[in-house]
């Protein structure tokens, strides 16, 4: 009987080494891959920008009285938000020099539009710009076709398909 519990002592002391270390390292490698795994995985998600509105979102946040028209300071509004959407590469919510510049800009229109001097734009600022407004309104007069100062929705759309058109 001596022998057993010595023989048992040994087979438990060797199991422990064979199959139990090795699981448990195994358990717990896979419990961190797995934690590491969705962490990594959800980083892309926090970080990518909302899709650009469509067409109709475009015009009823444009038309901010909700008259079904859209006038020229609502225009050049929407256009500003348009730009920067395109124009903010990292989609950080500002605009670097090198991404103004990057978009076709110039170092002298950023330097107009940050009057603040911060290196950077907000949308705030390039809207409170009359240099980004009077560039941005410029359009309106090629999307108000019966020219009555006014964009409709039908004219909104046909004025975004012929510059989509034109951009490709």
């Amino acid at each position: 009987m001596g022998f057993l519990p010595i023989v048992g002592f040994r087979i438990d002391q060797i199991q422990r080494r064979v199959w139990y270390l090795p699981c448990m390292k195994f358990l717990h490698l896979t419990a961190i891959g797995a934690c590491v795994f969705a962490l990594a995985s959800c980083a892309p998600y926090a970080k990518r920008p909302t899709p650009p509105p469509t067409l109709n979102e475009l015009f009823d946040k444009a038309d901010q009285n909700g008259d079904g028209r859209i006038t020229r300071d609502e225009f050049s509004g929407v256009m500003i938000e348009q730009a920067f959407y395109w124009m903010d590469g990292d989609h950080k919510g500002t605009i670097s020099e090198a991404e103004f510049l990057a978009s076709g800009g110039s170092k002298e229109i950023f330097r107009q539009i940050d009057v603040t001097g911060k290196g950077y734009l907000t949308v705030e600022d390039a809207k409170a710009s009359a240099v980004a407004r009077k560039a941005m309104s410029l359009p309106f007069d090629g999307a108000d076709k019966n020219g009555n100062g006014l964009i409709t929705r039908a004219e909104f759309q046909d004025y975004r398909a012929r510059a989509a058109a034109y951009t490709r």
